[in-house]
């Protein structure tokens, strides 16, 4: 899961990613609920950047329009072919290279990244001076 950059609660407002660790993510959430009962099971999931996505088709075309308004023959197009498919290659290489750059903040849960918490597992195993310090959770139903 290399392209997981945050991981938050499911069904948590994620506005506000800031957990780039699983168990950083984990230890919140379980800290969230003091001094309330922490529930037994905690759904996480992750998140990765948006991919930016950009036609080049329409960023030259308005670039020719803005260009022709000013520069262009009333009466003929004066680009050849050859010409348009050299303006469409640099005008692709030009927007890759501004995606290479451009750090998007939106970001898409990736998909089968969902993962359930035992919390009392973690507790135990990351967290253990959360019983020494009283910490409790949720009771269980004996039908469960």
């Amino acid at each position: 899961m290399k392209d997981i950059k945050f991981w938050d609660e499911v069904g948590n407002d994620h506005d506000c990613l800031q957990h780039t660790e699983m168990d950083e993510a984990i230890e919140s959430i379980i800290d969230n609920y003091y001094p309330r009962p922490v529930p037994r099971k905690i759904e996480i999931i992750g998140f990765k950047e948006m991919e930016v996505e950009i036609n080049a088709d329409n960023h030259l075309e308005a670039l020719l329009e803005t260009i022709d308004e000013n520069y262009a023959s009333p009466d003929y197009n004066e680009q050849s072919n050859e010409d348009i498919l050299l303006m469409e290659k640099a005008t692709i290489e030009y927007l890759e290279k501004i995606k290479g750059i451009y750090k998007p903040w939106a970001c898409e849960e990736v998909k089968d990244s969902k993962r359930e918490i035992d919390t009392v597992k973690w507790v135990n195993e990351h967290a253990p001076r959360w019983i020494e310090d009283g910490i409790k959770f949720e009771e269980t139903n004996d039908n469960e």
